[in-house]
């Protein structure tokens, strides 16, 4: 008790309530350093590593940070801003995001990037390579019709920044993908997954099925047409795992290499059929003739 009651330890015990009673009075009249201009964050001084490539709007940091300047002091503002840009439809993925002081922000992004266009009703609506729907607002009429075309597309899109709910489309994301660098060369106007009608003549010209008993659901197989006319056999799409597909770079090869000499021709000749599938080798005639009685040949 002796050590208890010194005049020392009596004088601390009794600053204990003044202390807490001065807290809230003292955090009243701090200055907020939130309002002062070093530490309020505007779209100007957020920096994006890469910068955006052209066809991403200018707005998108406003879009995702506000048009009011918001503090760096903020808890979890990295967060924030990391969950906002990856919510973005024009953002793959997050790759990194640091907030400085004096109020400055860098944020790496991974964009995406228009492979095609969808033609669905009377619109035309760009997607990625995985099938992502960009948004269709973000593009002229001009600059949709110079994207790669997927026709033959029955469904309807989610929102912008969501994979378009068809296999049939994210199929034919992939072979555009895949045929990226090509398109222009070989003049080619769309692909399209096979309907009924267009199986039936794939199989009368092919003389066997087109859709096998063990077509994979999600797994369709595609035709690619060129902007004369001639008609390509794709088959099922990059990252198929049935047994008997040819690999994407086999049929990309049969594509540019073999078939590259008779399409050059088919604006004078007129269009071609052409079947990338076989195992032995591609085959093709006239599509006049494919129309009437087919006789492929190598």
């Amino acid at each position: 008790m002796g050590w208890f009651f010194t005049p020392h330890r009596l004088l601390m015990l009794g600053l204990i309530p003044l202390c807490a009673a001065l807290v809230p009075f003292t955090a009243k009249h701090l200055p907020d350093l939130s309002s002062r201009d070093e530490y309020r964050l505007t779209a100007d001084r957020v920096r994006l590593e890469p910068p955006p490539p052209i066809v991403v709007p200018t707005n998108l940091v406003p879009t995702v940070l506000g048009e009011e300047p918001v503090s760096v002091l903020e808890d979890g503002l990295a967060g924030r801003l990391a969950d906002g840009f990856a919510k973005h439809p024009w953002v793959a993925g997050v790759e990194r995001v640091e907030v400085l002081s004096p109020a400055a922000a860098v944020v790496e992004l991974r964009y995406r990037t228009p492979i095609a266009a969808v033609a669905a009703g009377d619109g035309l609506y760009p997607i990625d390579a995985a099938g992502v729907l960009l948004p269709p607002s973000d593009f002229t009429r001009p600059a949709a019709d110079a994207l790669p075309r997927i026709a033959g597309i029955e469904s309807t899109p989610g929102p912008a920044g969501t994979v378009w709910p068809d296999p049939a489309v994210t199929g034919a994301a992939a072979v555009c993908a895949a045929l990226a660098s090509d398109w222009p060369r070989l003049d080619l106007a769309a692909v399209r997954p096979l309907d009924a009608s267009a199986g039936r003549f794939w199989e009368r010209v092919r003389q066997t099925p087109v859709a096998d008993d063990d077509q994979e659901v999600g797994d369709p197989r595609f035709e690619l047409v060129t902007r004369a006319g001639s008609r390509i056999l794709w088959g099922r799409p990059p990252g198929t795992s049935h047994p008997g597909a040819l690999a994407t770079d086999t049929k990309r090869l049969r594509l540019t290499r073999d078939l590259a000499g008779v399409l050059a021709g088919e604006r004078t000749r007129g269009p071609e059929w052409a079947d990338l599938t076989a195992w032995d080798g591609v085959y093709h005639l006239p599509l006049r003739a494919a129309m009437r009685e087919p006789t492929p040949r190598r």
